[in-house]
């Protein structure tokens, strides 16, 4: 039986086995939850976590990132997502407190979201022109569009005269 040799330069390029081929799936376990810890630890893993838990959170509707001070008269200019999501709403129903009710009426957030139709760059964006919209011409102090949909007195009316 012949067995292989590996010369000192291939040995040098090799990485080191963090795993020994003796160790059980219990100790390879922990091994590997140290290591991701001490990658996820690095300042670089964490700021990249950090922007993409925000753009989440953006694209969501929950940040308010990008809204301007409430009070400020905007002017509306047309959207393509938010008409969508209005044209959405007018065929469907308006729905508060849920996504999508029993019916099948939609909210105003959840009418983007379909508008945007799984495109991400353009679902932030209309979510971020929306709250702009809804800063300026509602000075209630709301910080989500789901906040916004939601609140008492709010009207369908309301809703479709921002979505344009």
């Amino acid at each position: 039986m012949k067995t292989a040799t590996v010369s000192p330069v291939q040995a040098a390029a090799r990485p080191p086995n963090p795993y020994p081929s003796t160790a059980d799936i219990d100790t390879r376990i922990v091994l590997a939850g140290v290591f991701m810890d001490v990658v996820l630890d690095q300042p670089a893993v964490r700021e990249a976590r950090q922007e993409a838990a925000d753009a989440i959170a953006t694209a969501a509707g929950y940040a308010v990132a990008g809204v301007v001070s409430a009070g400020r008269q905007v002017a509306v200019q047309p959207h393509p997502v938010l008409r969508r999501a209005g044209d959405i709403i007018r065929t469907r129903g308006w729905a508060r407190h849920v996504f999508t009710d029993r019916e099948g009426a939609v909210c105003a957030l959840q009418a983007v979201r379909l508008a945007a139709a799984g495109n991400g760059p353009a679902l932030v964006d209309a979510v971020t022109v929306l709250l702009d919209r809804i800063a300026g011409e509602f000075a209630d102090g709301v910080s989500s569009v789901s906040g916004w949909n939601d609140q008492p007195g709010r009207t369908q009316a309301d809703i479709l005269r921002l979505l344009r």
